[in-house]
């Protein structure tokens, strides 16, 4: 989603993430735009300070699913 100088989006929720090269990038839902062709993956810079606390749902509930998968093993 390219954002006008002056617009700034709200990210709802990160439920994803990619490596691209050697940069992760994050799958983010924005407010507001409801419509999954709507979603976009951003590098962490474009989400870095306005989407912070997502960020960290994001990284618990991963750490937590990363867990649980090495304990099946």
């Amino acid at each position: 989603m390219k954002a006008q100088a002056s617009e700034i989006y709200e990210i709802k929720e990160i439920f994803g993430s990619r490596l691209v090269g050697t940069k992760i990038e994050y799958h983010v839902k924005w407010k507001g735009y409801p419509d999954p062709d709507e979603d976009t993956w951003e590098p962490l810079k474009n989400i870095k300070g306005r989407g912070d606390a997502a960020l960290r749902k994001f990284q618990d509930k991963e750490a937590g699913t990363n867990k649980k998968r090495k304990k099946k093993k």
